[in-house]
């Protein structure tokens, strides 16, 4: 008989493919407005539109079966929907490891699982959707902002730890209403954090997008943190944006770096046309591929933001409040 540390992270791990298969439906039909995700009800290639039986629709086997290739037209399948499925799987199968490890018990735990399974599952789609059409859908963030307040009072349990969770707590408050306080006050942060971040982006740096101006931070990003907020309370959410925008300058830099070859070759081209040297031709491309490339969605670094703070929220305050200030002052720290 399976001992239950191993079971349950497999079964959720075998689940997980599977609303990985359904997440891809929901990561390509969502955004475009002729389709829904109900209908047609059976998956279809993007390609030909030839309907997808189930025998080639197997998650993530399907797709190694197929060669990465449509049955019918031959096109070639996107890499991404086995990985979609695959990511998922390891973020449930990791769910059912946490929930093992940290839960205390009794009925209320099984209800944080549902919120990091649910969680999980939505933060996969924001990524995908967020990187192709660079917006959140009203879809997910608005029923979000009810969900997560449900959940919030139904395992109080998530609202124990926060700030203001404890300070409700200490005026003598009931648990849930302790939760129900924490989990309104997340949203208020949350929303209000990155709207704020917006405005003060878009005053201070006015970007533009296509010769026009454009929102600093999108408002579906907005949203999306209201809802975080109400799982993860009012300082889950700040930790939350912490991370988002640490991994968000990480990825931008990348991004940055990913086109500079292709922005160095048509800047060299151009330098050499004009007799200018290589010190003019390595600045101007950093700039021209700063213009280029320096809009990224930040939908997917918030998505991570929400994973790390959600499994790993002890061990980042413990990092941020004590490792990290003892790691700066061992480096600037002057022996006499």
């Amino acid at each position: 008989m399976l001992d239950l540390a191993l079971a349950l992270p497999l079964v959720l791990g075998l689940f997980g493919a599977c609303v990985g298969s359904f997440l891809n439906v929901v990561i390509y039909r969502l955004p475009r407005e002729e389709l829904s995700i109900a209908k047609p009800a059976r998956s279809f290639c993007p390609n030909c539109k030839r309907q997808i039986p189930w025998s080639e629709n197997l998650p993530i086997l399907g797709w190694v079966l197929l060669g990465g290739k449509c049955r019918g037209c031959k096109g070639d399948i996107s890499f991404r929907y086995p990985f979609v499925e695959a990511l998922t799987a390891l973020l449930f199968a990791y769910c059912g490891h946490w929930f093992l490890e940290r839960a205390a018990g009794g009925a209320e735990s099984w209800w944080i699982l549902f919120t990091l399974l649910l969680t999980s599952a939505i933060c996969v789609v924001v990524t995908f959707i967020d990187f192709d059409w660079r917006i959140i859908p009203d879809e997910i963030t608005l029923p979000g902002l009810a969900v997560g307040t449900v959940l919030s009072l139904l395992a109080p349990s998530l609202h124990e730890t926060t700030f203001v969770g404890r300070q409700l707590a200490a005026l003598g408050w009931e648990r849930h209403l302790v939760a129900l306080g924490s989990a309104l006050a997340g949203l208020v942060v949350g929303g209000g954090t990155l709207w704020g971040v917006g405005l003060a982006g878009r005053a201070v740096f006015k970007p533009k997008e296509g010769g026009e101006a454009t929102d600093a931070m999108g408002f579906g990003d907005v949203k999306f943190m209201a809802a975080v907020g109400t799982l993860l309370g009012a300082d889950g959410v700040l930790l939350v944006f912490f991370v988002g925008c640490v991994s968000g300058s990480l990825g931008g830099v990348g991004n940055w770096l990913v086109g500079l070859p292709e922005v160095l070759a048509d800047v060299g081209r151009h330098a050499r046309r004009h007799g200018k040297g290589a010190g003019y031709t390595i600045g101007a491309a950093m700039k021209v591929g700063w213009r280029r490339r320096r809009f990224i969605p930040f939908g997917p670094f918030l998505s991570i933001g929400v994973l790390v703070v959600a499994f790993w929220r002890r061990e980042l305050q413990e990092f941020l409040l004590h490792d990290w200030p003892r790691l700066v002052q061992g480096l600037f720290r002057l022996d006499a």
